[in-house]
């Protein structure tokens, strides 16, 4: 919704920012929905993951002087501290699970995650015409996860990963 609001805007030629494209589509989405506002934890994680992207990885990025832009590691970890810092109250209240791992995790992972979704896509359209033609991409695509899901399942094994919480009240008083 938001990528098409940005084309829109710039067929129209009309200001936009990410943060009104997100608002925007937030609308959007609880005005076909209003449910989602309450009971979907998916919408309330990405929108509030999204908000904290645009809105704080430029700030956090400030405090990352001395990570390397090498493979764009100051990026990827501004990005990731700012999205786990945004979600985490609502990760705490819906959850009670709080990973101390992720951003590593995730930085380790994020680098390879366009790759990946590229030779997936990729071996699908190729597929539609050859599965012979879609191989090579496929091959590649799942290799790609395959590191991505092996980092992932070796972070789970890490002991004191994360740290569960107990439950808080919606209203505390």
């Amino acid at each position: 919704i938001m990528a098409i609001i940005g084309m829109l805007a710039v067929h129209l030629a009309r200001p936009h920012t990410l943060v009104r494209m997100l608002a925007l589509a937030g609308v959007c989405m609880v005005w076909w929905n209003p449910f989602v506002l309450v009971f979907d934890t998916g919408f309330q994680l990405s929108f509030v993951a999204t908000l904290g992207l645009v809105l704080g990885a430029p700030l956090v990025s400030r405090w990352l002087a001395r990570v390397p832009e090498t493979f764009q590691l100051r990026e990827i970890a501004a990005a990731t501290l700012a999205t786990q810092c945004a979600v985490l109250p609502l990760l705490l209240y819906h959850i009670g699970t709080v990973s101390l791992i992720a951003p590593i995790v995730n930085m380790l992972v994020l680098p390879l995650v366009p790759a990946a979704m590229l030779f997936a896509f990729l071996a699908g359209v190729c597929g539609i015409v050859s599965p012979v033609l879609a191989a090579p991409f496929a091959f590649v695509a799942t290799h790609l996860l395959g590191y991505v899901f092996g980092v992932v399942d070796l972070g789970t094994q890490v002991p004191f990963a994360a740290v569960s919480l107990p439950p808080v009240a919606l209203w505390v008083p």
